[in-house]
């Protein structure tokens, strides 16, 4: 876990003894934290130095940090200024340090027990329609990524429109052989940002591409598609029609198996994500998760629309 100190530099000694092999502390001036927020890691923990802060900056640096969805945040109080600790609790806090306590070195046990309380705290909460989870990084590519243990994926579901016009009048073999090339498509589409598709059939599936709580790079190259339908339809997937599909992206969690051996998992993302993709998504619709948001490029934000709620999230439909 990433730990960023936020305020006086002289209390990383306060961190000293945190394992470097399980955590590592960053320090950063609290003049920089409202710049930095949006980029720091998903799934860090925040520590804020208030001893040099009045009562107003103190509630605004709260203010600012419990509106951040992706990061754990504690407040360092070594003047014992907040009369009501609990209260930062209420409002999303994972730890407070006091008086008493900075004197005593933090240890990697105590960080452990925060990021188990965290996950018991919101793995099952709904906040604005959207479902918390731990993040756990899969990192920006596959090296880190073992099988049967559980990661935090950015998610693809696909599926090609006006199926049964395909399948008319097709023989067994041939609806194997156009499912192939629309399958070797989508596969060519997703290689450049590692993506892989993890489930597929017919004409159906669902990509993983690995996060590092940074970007989600399948945004554009799902933008790309869909602006792409015609010349795709020309000169990748030539199947005797104008191609069509829906996507929907999404960020959640699974445990990670080969393909072909992932007939046992049990994942409300992956479940989630079907929903979506088959009982929600229109034909020829874009559609990404709240979860996604905060990843959309500046440049195109503007071309993503509410599109209702499904399951308790928020739905957004890009429109151009």
């Amino acid at each position: 876990m990433k730990i960023y100190l936020v305020g006086r530099e002289k209390l990383l000694l306060a961190f000293s003894k945190i394992k470097k092999r399980d955590e590592d502390v960053e320090w950063m001036p609290v003049s920089e934290l409202k710049k930095k927020i949006e980029t720091i890691p998903t799934g860090s923990l925040v520590y804020v130095d208030i001893f040099s802060l009045s009562d107003v900056e103190t509630n605004k640096i709260i203010k600012l940090l419990e509106k951040r969805s992706h990061i754990l945040w504690g407040i360092v109080d070594e003047k014992n200024a907040i009369k009501d600790p609990a209260e930062l609790f209420h409002r999303g806090a994972v730890d407070y340090i006091g008086k008493e306590v900075i004197k005593l070195p933090l240890t990697s046990s105590r960080i452990r027990r925060i990021s188990a309380f965290k996950n018991i705290a919101v793995q099952k909460e709904f906040d604005k329609g959207v479902m918390q989870f731990q993040y756990i990084p899969s990192g920006s590519d596959w090296s880190n990524v073992k099988e049967g243990e559980e990661y935090t994926f950015c998610m693809m579901f696909f599926e090609l429109d006006h199926q049964l016009q395909l399948k008319k009048n097709s023989s067994e073999q041939q609806i194997k052989e156009r499912s192939q090339i629309v399958h070797d498509f989508l596969e060519k589409m997703i290689k450049p940002i590692n993506g892989k598709i993890w489930m597929w059939s017919q004409f159906c599936g669902i990509v993983l591409i690995p996060f590092d709580g940074k970007s989600c790079d399948v945004i554009l190259t799902a933008v790309r598609m869909w602006l792409n339908r015609t010349i795709i339809s020309i000169e990748e997937c030539k199947l005797g029609l104008k191609i069509s599909f829906r996507i929907v992206l999404h960020i959640g969690n699974t445990v990670y198996r080969e393909r072909g051996n992932t007939g046992t998992i049990v994942s409300d993302s992956i479940n989630s994500l079907f929903h979506l993709g088959q009982k929600f998504a229109k034909a020829g619709e874009l559609l990404l998760t709240e979860e996604v948001t905060r990843f959309i490029p500046a440049g195109i934000k503007d071309l993503f629309v509410d599109a209702g709620m499904y399951e308790r999230r928020n739905i957004y439909k890009f429109v151009i």
